[in-house]
């Protein structure tokens, strides 16, 4: 159950956006290309649901191999230093 701060805050800004002036100055600016970048990532999101963020990771590579890699890197950088 959210808490009494979040709810009013979630009541204000469903009040902001219902607002038929606000709504048309939104389209207006995602029309015109001026949309905060942010708000246009949020749109999308609530429109058309967030990329799930997995990674697959393919070739094996292991703790070992990374470790040996990361200490060649580090040695070789000293040795350019």
């Amino acid at each position: 159950m959210p808490n009494k701060a979040t709810t009013e805050v979630r009541t204000w800004a469903q009040e902001v956006l219902g607002d038929p002036k606000v709504r048309a100055k939104t389209l207006s600016l995602a029309r015109s290309g001026r949309l905060a970048p942010a708000i246009h990532v949020s749109l999308l999101h609530y429109a058309y649901g967030k990329p799930a963020e997995t990674v697959e990771l393919q070739g094996g590579l292991s703790v070992g191999s990374v470790t040996e890699r990361l200490v060649a890197a580090r040695k070789r950088l000293r040795r350019e230093a």
